[in-house]
């Protein structure tokens, strides 16, 4: 009997740009997000730095799920350009959206067993760092169970810190209070967001980046015991107008930790669209071998 052909597929959360995505030959569904009341289309139509600008200029933004209709026009195809047998398809955290139970609803209903609807618990570089270890496991021969029993090693393993420019676009949607954002806009603070076990909470208030940065840093090398060696450090940025910060961060981490691997990440898009423009931080998440 011929082994199954299985497929890894992702929705854009995992914050590639489409050269990316094509260089890696992922599959992908683009994520949507509404600008003003016009819809985009992440990686077609959108991607961070225009919606930054859109931003600036004062643009009302909001994110939606995708339809029925594109949720199955993206299996059908994908079903018939790749011959797949089986497509295992990454959502976005269920913690922070209804993805996952849509997408498991409409593919129960339409491609029953043939379409695993996967619960990433993540976002972003830890959702892509997911999705690249499970097409590695595709490639290695791996059946969908195994893959999954593998992939659910990174879940929860992930860690962050990262500051938004201004509070405007936290109250503008809801994510903090407007008591909070007028009492931190007084005394000059900005909360501390982190992403961690699927969730973005926020953790504290900073006067600095610089002090909840290097703050982050000790902590993770003080609780981790092999940092170094068994995770990445991943510099988190939300558009290009971060060049400086993104500096500032480099010669933090070469301050404090010698000789560890990092590389510059981009939040996505349903990300930037609720913290803004201009958020930078920086990340742990668990290497795969």
């Amino acid at each position: 009997m011929d082994k199954e052909k299985i497929i890894i597929s992702s929705d854009s959360t995992i914050a590639l740009t489409k050269e990316e995505i094509k260089a890696n030959n992922l599959n992908v569904l683009p994520l949507n997000v509404i600008v003003d009341g016009v819809e985009y289309h992440d990686t077609i139509d959108m991607d961070n730095d225009k919606l930054a600008l859109m931003m600036r200029n004062g643009s009302i933004i909001s994110t939606s799920t995708p339809t029925i209709g594109e949720i199955t026009s993206y299996f059908d195809n994908l079903f018939e350009t790749t011959k797949a047998d089986k497509i295992i398809h990454f959502t976005i955290s269920s913690k922070l959206s209804s993805m996952f139970s849509l997408f498991t609803k409409v593919c129960n209903e339409k491609y029953k067993d043939k379409v695993i609807v996967y619960d990433s618990l993540s976002v972003c570089t830890w959702m892509a760092n997911q999705v690249f270890y499970a097409k590695k496991l595709v490639e290695d021969g791996l059946d969908e169970m195994q893959i999954i029993e593998k992939v659910n090693t990174l879940k929860g393993t992930e860690d962050s810190v990262f500051i938004p420019e201004s509070l405007k676009y936290l109250k503008r949607g809801g994510r903090i209070k407007p008591s909070i954002a007028s009492l931190a806009s007084l005394i000059k603070v900005l909360p501390t967001l982190s992403f961690k076990d699927g969730e973005i909470n926020k953790k504290n208030l900073t006067r600095t980046r610089y002090k909840a940065l290097r703050g982050a840093l000790k902590e993770w090398q003080k609780n981790i015991p092999n940092l170094k060696s068994d995770y990445e450090l991943v510099i988190l940025n939300s558009d290009s107008s971060n060049s400086d910060k993104i500096k500032e961060i480099i010669d933090l981490i070469s301050e404090n930790i010698d000789n560890i691997s990092y590389k510059v990440t981009t939040l996505s898009l349903n990300v930037v669209a609720h913290a803004g423009p201009g958020t930078v931080g920086i990340g742990i998440q668990k290497k795969w071998k």
